[in-house]
């Protein structure tokens, strides 16, 4: 008797949408494009304000927009990246878009406010026109609402279809990394490496870290900064691992996170901070404005903010227990579970 190998079938049972993946991939191929030209754009309008001399222009520090420069050119590899893999129909890139439009929709609710009260405040002295503040801030909320509400949704609402996510499996048959962790608990890798992504950052702005009530800079700085990337990355893995003890150590991360940042802005301004970050003095009387409508929001809003993502680690502890294997399944639940 011969042993043949499995046909696939060529009517499956369930809708086939690889050309919504197609498109999907190309918008999102088209984000990295503009991400790339951003990246591409911030040096250049520094260069075009320190020699072309506009009338009001500040003059903007090269290690101040070397970070920006940095995450602009790392979100259009990233976009990039899923774009491709939608395009194929990857198993991993279905998970990764479906994680990433999540955290983007909850970055984008919970820095709404702030953000708004920052221009507001930012604005408020600036002799404008009647009603000139409550156009500009119109303006912003609908681009805002487009730009961090509305397009990562219509990603939600794609790929959380099981015809998607069965398409993906049928034309992408391997096991792949993403299929044997938890969606939720993907999507608290993705916030561990924007954190430790975040650590390195602070290498162009003179390692400056607020340490419950003390800003440390320079050496300082460094010696507790660089500790902190290399005990993340044994966090990501644990986490990856679904280990209890890598729950916990998220769980620390998250609570000492917003303890030190809260108490470093109750106790020291922002000017402080920006000082310390070896701004210029033309760039801290700019910043000046916007240090003091900061000040309040840090101190006592954002402390608050720590509830959310507190409930979260919450709701996936139930991954974490001990004795739980790592090779769970791509499961999903709740917000991340595929529409009917």
């Amino acid at each position: 008797m011969e042993l043949s190998t499995p046909v696939t079938p060529l009517n499956p049972d369930f809708k086939n949408r690889s050309t919504g993946l197609v498109v999907f991939g190309i918008f999102l191929l088209v984000i990295s494009l503009l991400s790339f030209l951003m990246a591409a754009f911030i040096p250049l309008a520094m260069i075009m304000t320190r020699y072309a001399d506009i009338p009001g222009a500040v003059q903007v520090d090269l290690v101040t927009v070397i970070p920006g420069v940095i995450v602009y050119a790392l979100i259009g590899i990233l976009f990039a990246v899923l774009g491709s893999g939608s395009i194929l129909a990857r198993r991993w890139a279905r998970a990764l878009i479906l994680v990433l439009s999540w955290l983007w929709v909850a970055c984008g609710v919970f820095s709404l406010l702030s953000i708004s009260f920052v221009l507001a405040g930012a604005y408020e002295d600036q002799n404008l026109p009647p009603g000139t503040l409550n156009i500009l801030l119109a303006v912003f909320l609908i681009f805002y609402c487009l730009l961090f509400l509305v397009i990562p949704l219509c990603f939600i609402f794609f790929y959380r279809s099981p015809h998607v996510k069965a398409t993906c499996e049928f034309r992408d048959s391997k096991e792949r990394w993403t299929d044997r962790c938890p969606l939720p608990v993907i999507a608290l890798l993705c916030v561990m490496v924007m954190w430790t992504f975040g650590l390195f950052a602070l290498a162009f702005s003179n390692w400056v870290f607020p340490l419950f009530g003390i800003i440390l800079s320079g050496l300082q700085g460094m010696m507790v900064v660089v500790p902190l990337i290399i005990l993340s990355f044994f966090i990501i893995h644990g986490v990856y691992r679904l280990r209890p003890w890598a729950w916990w150590a998220a769980l620390f991360f998250l609570s000492f996170w917003f303890a030190s940042f809260s108490l470093t802005f109750y106790f020291n301004d922002f000017m402080t901070y920006y000082e310390a970050m070896g701004y210029s003095e033309v760039m801290l009387q700019h910043l000046e404005k916007s240090a003091d409508t900061m000040q309040p929001f840090f101190t006592f809003v954002m402390p608050l903010y720590a509830i959310f993502p507190i409930v979260f680690l919450l709701f996936i502890r139930k991954y974490f227990y001990r004795g739980v294997p790592s090779n769970t399944g791509n499961t999903s639940s709740g917000f991340m579970q595929p529409g009917d």
